[in-house]
């Protein structure tokens, strides 16, 4: 069977509209998932920060935090990391803020920032 005249070329239009609509969806999943797992890294990167820095020796909870980072992947998985501690009289707070890695060169990745609080262990007398 032998298309008609006036349908002839509509398969090629169709595909120069859907393909660059496929690969874009598929790029934004590929870099949704990026920007999940630095987050999570960078969530749990805090945590240990805090737990390091919460127990009684008071260790440096902001290189435990980046010592994390570095053995989950470093700049593989999140780009600019900063890390923070802040210290109160009963609690200390660890924040790790960066961006996930870029499907698109030239272009940043999405940012996240995740914070851990862990209150301070120590011996008290009754």
């Amino acid at each position: 069977m032998t298309p008609r005249p006036r349908e002839r070329g509509s398969i090629a239009l169709e595909q120069v509209i859907i393909w660059p609509v496929v690969i874009a969806t598929i790029v934004a999943i590929i870099q949704g998932a990026l920007w999940f797992h630095a987050r999570n890294v960078a969530l749990s990167a805090a945590q240990e920060g805090a737990r390091a820095a919460s127990v009684e020796t008071r260790g440096d909870g902001a290189a435990h935090a980046k010592a994390f980072i570095a053995a989950a992947g470093g700049t593989k998985v999140m780009t600019g990391a900063n890390v923070s501690q802040h210290d109160t009289g009963t609690t200390v707070t660890v924040t790790v803020s960066g961006s996930a890695p870029s499907l698109v060169p030239g272009m940043a990745g999405p940012s996240f920032s995740q914070s851990s609080t862990a209150p301070l262990k120590r011996w008290t007398t009754r």
